[in-house]
């Protein structure tokens, strides 16, 4: 659901991507608060707590590249390319929390570096360009991977769900409250928003509903097995980014109907496969 509205909030409302990752990153922030006071829970300081708060970070930081993505490519593609997350989750995951690779795992890998390079091919004017949002994907990619092992592995330290993932929440909207070290660029910030029209404050917090609930479903998978194979579900987001998007643009001119040349399509589709594939492997 994220990824056309995002892209949609970032061509047509908010053309800022420091200020869309500031807002939404705030929004996770205050809500952890709020929930951390409604459920109750004692903070103590320790190594734990401060590594959480990093995973937190590493969470919502890497949405600036994303944002900068979304701004002029399709959200199919933009999910395609985080298909590379598994990759990097399995390779931390295996040097800090001893998660085994096996044979089969390192074929994946070359299927799903294949399956995000083709999907950053595509024709314009009969020329053939590669996506200059897929190394923007990659670096947020990793930094997304980081987050979920350390999420995965300090949780553990925590008696319940609840509190660990509330904490990592707060860490999760530390940066956004920095930003007031810095008067200047927190008015630069504020600008998009006290002209926003009431259509883009509901697209807005349809993405960042969707976004927050997705989001904790996910940290609680992650408790529940090994993280690369949690990372495996992933496979299906461009089908629903591409689908959901196509049902969106009936309703909201904003969200723009992807491509569906030939050439687009069977492009999607092969690497689509070639990821899907790749993710199989991955959870051998």
């Amino acid at each position: 659901m994220t990824n056309p509205l995002d892209a949609a909030l970032r061509r047509h409302f908010i053309k800022d991507e420091l200020a869309l990752t500031w807002f939404m990153t705030l929004f996770r922030f205050v809500l952890a608060f709020i929930l951390f006071f409604i459920f109750g829970g004692v903070i103590e300081f320790n190594w734990v707590l401060v590594a959480l708060f990093v995973a937190g970070m590493f969470w919502t930081l890497p949405l600036y590249f994303y944002f900068k993505a979304v701004e002029f490519e399709e959200p199919s593609r933009v999910a395609l390319f985080t298909q590379m997350i598994p990759i990097f989750v399995l390779l931390i995951a295996s040097v800090f929390i001893g998660e085994e690779l096996s044979r089969p795992q390192f074929f994946a890998f070359a299927l799903i570096l294949l399956g995000g390079a083709v999907a950053a091919f595509k024709r314009i004017n009969k020329k053939w360009h590669f996506s200059q949002a897929f190394p923007l994907i990659i670096l947020a990619a990793f930094f997304w991977a980081v987050s979920d092992v350390m999420f995965k592995y300090f949780a553990a330290e925590f008696p319940d769900f609840t509190s660990a993932f509330l904490l990592y929440f707060i860490g999760a909207g530390l940066p956004a409250v920095l930003i007031i070290f810095f008067p200047k660029k927190s008015k630069e910030i504020l600008k998009p928003y006290k002209t926003l029209s009431l259509k883009g404050w509901l697209l807005t917090t349809l993405s960042l509903s969707a976004g927050v609930a997705g989001s904790a479903f996910f940290t609680y998978a992650l408790t529940l097995g090994k993280a690369s194979l949690t990372a495996v579900i992933i496979g299906l987001q461009p089908l629903f980014a591409f689908a959901l998007g196509w049902i969106f643009s009936l309703f909201i001119k904003e969200v723009e109907p992807e491509s569906v040349k030939f050439t687009d399509i069977v492009f999607k589709l092969l690497a689509l496969f070639l990821i899907l594939l790749g993710l199989f492997y991955l959870s051998v």
